[in-house]
């Protein structure tokens, strides 16, 4: 019988050498759902800053990189690894190729063992990553070690850290032509088991429970966080996977935070949004507040990411903090109208990125030719839906007709 190549035993080499281990850490800072994310607080520190020091607690690891792409506003991240005296990789090649990325940055920084950490998830645990290395280095034949149930039966709750060889990376790429599989980290290698050698590891009973969601990808996620770090905080005890277990244990009403953040799977159609509204001096911040909560569901319930158009500076400042992307400018106003950021020419520009755009025209009349702007968008009022949000969500979800006001 002929053996697939991917199943062929590897021969284990020299077992006094030591396999090189790195620690590849994939982030950049414009998150759709939530941009600059690994620089939010939780608790006292960044997430990213969690993260660094759970890596330099794993003594399996030799090296830590930070994987970026070549974008102006990743800059900070660069920036972040040059003062915390770790490595960063700054790909320049597609923004969406992620395999091809962490493929040339395990051939760049010569990793046979190669450590993919998610950078939004904060609560990775050193011992587990230490546990999972010394795996790798004892079965150099296996294509990827993950963690699976514990000896209770409970599920592994280790999230955002997964290891592969650099030779599974390579392939991976290789197989890797459609861009759904392209723009995610390998989902080729567990669709393809005749291909890539996957051993599952059992993990300690404490770091196994019941599914919950610890990554970062929305505010809620984020106020599940910083909850979880001060309830520990109270008990003086660590910010750490085995006691945020424990603790969401004893106390699981801590999950109704974030547990109706709805999780992208690959493939899945997004549809990026774009709310314009006029706030500014003359309107109460309570109308802003009301398309804020839309926002928030459309990001946390389907999963699609959201920018406003907003003509007002502190607002601007306002959504940032709040987790959103602000474009400074307006619908409503004609050139000379007043002054805004964006001109009729670059809103349109802007406007082309988006999937859906979502008005709220009580407050003004509309300058001429206002809907030219938006060209084919698909175009939906949204006065009045805050108080019927559910079905406005179904609505949008399921209809695919432009609606025009």
């Amino acid at each position: 019988m002929n053996v697939p190549q991917a199943h062929k035993k590897r021969p284990s080499g020299n077992p006094t050498r030591r396999d090189r281990s790195v620690a590849f850490v994939v982030a950049r800072l414009s998150s759709s759902r939530l941009p600059k994310k690994q620089f939010r607080l939780i608790g006292d520190r960044s997430m990213l800053q969690w993260i660094i020091d759970s890596l330099r607690a794993c003594d399996e690891l030799d090296d830590i990189v930070i994987a970026t792409v070549a974008e102006k506003e990743n800059e900070p991240l660069r920036e972040f690894a040059s003062m915390q005296g770790i490595k960063c990789f700054w790909y320049k090649g597609e923004v969406d190729h992620v395999t091809t990325r962490l493929r040339r940055a395990a051939e760049e920084f010569d990793a046979e063992i190669c450590v993919l950490i998610s950078g939004d998830c904060p609560l990775i645990y050193a011992p587990a990553i230490n546990q999972m290395v010394q795996e790798s280095r004892r079965n150099p034949e296996w294509d990827s070690i993950f963690a699976e149930k514990g000896d209770n039966g409970e599920k592994s709750c280790i999230q955002g850290v997964r290891i592969y060889r650099k030779s599974a990376w390579q392939r991976a790429d290789d197989l890797s032509e459609l861009p759904e599989l392209k723009e995610h980290q390998f989902p080729i290698i567990p669709m393809r088991p005749d291909l890539f050698q996957s051993l599952a590891i059992q993990m300690l009973k404490n770091l196994c429970a019941r599914f919950h969601r610890l990554s970062v990808d929305t505010l809620s996620d984020l106020e599940f966080m910083n909850l979880v770090y001060n309830e520990l905080k109270k008990r003086d005890e660590d910010f750490d996977l085995p006691n945020a277990l424990q603790l969401l244990k004893e106390k699981p009403e801590i999950k109704d935070v974030n547990v109706h953040v709805h999780q992208q799977e690959i493939g899945e159609k997004i549809r990026r949004t774009l709310i314009a509204v006029d706030t500014g001096a003359e309107f109460e911040f309570d109308h802003l507040f009301q398309h804020i909560e839309i926002a928030r569901k459309l990001v946390e319930r389907k999963g699609w990411p959201v920018t406003f158009l907003i003509d007002d500076e502190h607002a601007c400042q306002l959504l940032n903090g709040k987790g959103f992307k602000a474009l400074w400018g307006s619908l409503w106003r004609n050139d000379d109208g007043g002054a805004t950021r964006l001109n009729s020419n670059s809103l349109s520009e802007e406007v082309s990125q988006f999937d859906l755009v979502l008005t709220d025209t009580v407050h003004k009349t509309l300058s001429r030719n206002w809907s030219d702007v938006f060209s084919n968008r698909e175009v939906i009022c949204i006065h009045g839906v805050t108080e019927n949000w559910p079905g406005f969500l179904e609505q949008i979800g399921n209809d695919t007709r432009s609606g025009r006001p």
